[in-house]
């Protein structure tokens, strides 16, 4: 017996994870491979191609890229990413009840650096290695 197939599937991925994990590596490939539609934070503190965290702004940056990836589930795009670090259930969750109500299927995903230090010498955004320890244990 064949099995049934659901048309026009629309999933939704929620990246976390710690800088330097290899996020927005992953986001960015199936954006090329899969025409996926990323919704990354660190984009809003780009600014001329240069990467500036602006603390005063994060909150609202945050709020914006979730904005932004709601207005994507909206227009029914079929693979919406959300690529911030999501460290906490709360995060995680905002993104993933946001798609589950407009019919996505959504998938977690954790990115995992089984060493630190790669995480801290490969990030864009120079965290330092002790602080993504600390993150590592959210």
């Amino acid at each position: 017996m064949q099995e049934k197939r659901e048309k026009n599937v629309k999933i939704a991925l929620v990246m976390r994870g710690t800088p330097g994990s290899g996020k927005s590596t992953f986001s960015n490939f199936l954006k090329s491979k899969c025409g996926a539609k990323v919704h990354e934070v660190d984009l809003l503190h780009t600014s001329s191609g240069i990467f500036d965290w602006n603390y005063e702004l994060a909150d609202d940056f945050y709020e914006k890229n979730f904005n932004n990836f709601r207005k994507s589930c909206q227009n029914s795009e079929s693979l919406v990413i959300a690529d911030c670090m999501n460290l906490y259930y709360k995060d995680v969750e905002k993104y993933a009840s946001c798609a589950r109500s407009m019919g996505y299927h959504v998938y977690v995903v954790t990115a995992d650096i089984l060493n630190p230090q790669i995480g801290a010498t490969r990030n864009l955004h120079g965290v330092e290695l002790e602080k993504i320890v600390k993150m590592r244990e959210t």
